[in-house]
């Protein structure tokens, strides 16, 4: 072979690689193509997997919260919430006076009243609330015949409560409710609560306690009522278990409307019945320790002066213990 036909040899044979090297590149490129559109098909059909999974997490997920406010508002369909200024409030009410005051509260907490302002003098805006009450319901929830809520929303009227303002260096004494409008056939009653009260009732933020309606109407004496609210107060304390607050004896019979002269007729006639009662019938367990100073008197006995109320909440009242 001459040089002239090897040069063409090699020639021949350098173009015959270079073909096949750019047919491999074009077969590997058009291979890399296919996969690319395989991967993107792959990606569409994991995307439309993630999609419909979220889509059906998120319908659980409304379906749960749903079925959860169903049941939340089955939970707290019997709980009011009470500024705790008008649970540590000086006065008496009698049961049905309270269940009333109750009822009131209930009805402000679900929303159902309306405000009004009105100028009484060119500094003084009184605001006010007012709430409709069935009459039919009201005394079917008070268990006492319907002819008698008149008479109980009057003698509400005229009850005085002596409170701690919100600044807590001054008391102010106010009315309970304030005028009550009704209905020619007096099937409702109108009740507007005044501009003090408002604020005590009307969007509660802070420094409140839930009470439980239906735990409070298996309570039949109004001093059981009154303990009860006090003790519920202390659920807002996260430890200990057992929580516990002094009263002077004086500040406590005041709170809850008693007048005993000496410890051991507040025992037998409001302490002992009342704890049997709140044990026995609610959730809350209580305990009362009397609380012993040295008397200034001839006899030098020591006499009790204040009174330490303590509580917890359990379903359990023997392991409260």
């Amino acid at each position: 072979m001459n040089n002239s036909e090897e040069k063409a040899y090699k020639a021949l044979n350098n173009e015959a690689t270079r073909n096949l090297n750019e047919y491999k590149k074009r077969h590997v490129c058009r291979i890399k193509r296919h996969w690319c559109r395989i991967k993107r098909h792959w990606c569409r059909i994991k995307r439309h997997k993630i999609k419909k999974t979220l889509r059906i997490k998120r319908l659980r997920l409304h379906k749960s919260l749903i079925k959860g406010n169903k049941m939340k508002k089955k939970q707290y369909a019997n709980v009011i919430e009470m500024h705790n200024n008008i649970i540590e409030a000086q006065y008496k009410l009698s049961r049905e006076q309270q269940l009333l005051l109750f009822k009131i509260v209930m009805e402000i907490n679900n929303g159902n009243y309306e405000s009004s302002s009105t100028m009484i003098t060119k500094t003084w805006e009184m605001y006010v609330l007012v709430t409709k009450l069935n009459i039919a319901e009201t005394a079917k929830y008070l268990d006492i015949d319907k002819r008698t809520i008149r008479k109980v929303i009057q003698s509400l009227q005229k009850v005085i409560i002596t409170h701690k303002d919100l600044d807590k260096k001054t008391k102010t004494d106010t009315q309970v409710i304030g005028k009550a409008r009704y209905t020619e056939d007096e099937s409702e009653a109108e009740i507007m609560v005044n501009d003090e009260m408002a604020k005590y009732l009307e969007n509660l933020s802070a420094n409140y306690t839930q009470l439980n309606l239906k735990e409070i109407v298996t309570l039949k004496s109004q001093y059981s009522i009154r303990i009860y609210q006090l003790a519920r107060k202390l659920q807002n304390i996260k430890e200990p278990r057992i929580k516990e607050i002094t009263y002077t004896l004086e500040e406590f019979q005041k709170m809850i409307g008693s007048k005993y002269p000496t410890w051991q007729d507040l025992k037998k006639r409001v302490i002992e019945p009342s704890k049997r009662e709140i044990n026995n019938n609610t959730r809350v367990w209580i305990d009362f320790k009397p609380i012993k100073e040295e008397s200034q008197n001839k006899s030098g006995r020591p006499r009790v002066t204040k009174i330490k109320l303590q509580m917890a909440i359990t379903r359990n009242i023997a392991n409260a213990k």
